[in-house]
C-alpha cells in the first residue's frame, strides 16, 4: 500500500499575475483547479486536466452545432448512466 497522493496544483503562469489558488482535487485520471483572481469578487476560473479532454470538448461541440434550442434542461439520471 503507497501513501497518499499529492495532487500537483496548477502551473506557476496560471497564479503569475495574481489569481490564488481555491481548491485542487483530482484523481488518476483528471485534476482540477479553481483560482480567483483578485478584484472579481464572486468568479472563479476553473482549469481542468484530463484525459481525453479535447475529444470531450469536440465531441459537446458537436453537439451544439446541431443544437436547435429546444430541450433546453435535461434531467440526467446518474443511476442509468453508471449502468453504461
Amino acid at each position: 500500500m503507497t501513501g497518499p497522493r499529492t495532487i500537483p496544483g496548477p502551473p506557476p503562469s496560471a497564479t503569475a499575475r495574481g489569481p490564488v489558488i481555491v481548491l485542487t482535487a483530482g484523481n488518476a485520471v483528471v485534476r482540477v483547479a479553481y483560482l480567483a483572481s483578485p478584484g472579481e469578487d464572486g468568479v472563479l476560473f476553473e482549469l481542468i486536466e484530463g484525459a481525453d479532454m479535447h475529444a470531450m470538448i469536440a465531441a459537446g461541440s458537436t453537439e451544439i452545432a446541431g443544437w436547435g434550442g429546444s430541450d433546453r434542461v435535461t434531467e440526467i439520471d446518474l443511476n442509468q448512466a453508471e449502468q453504461r
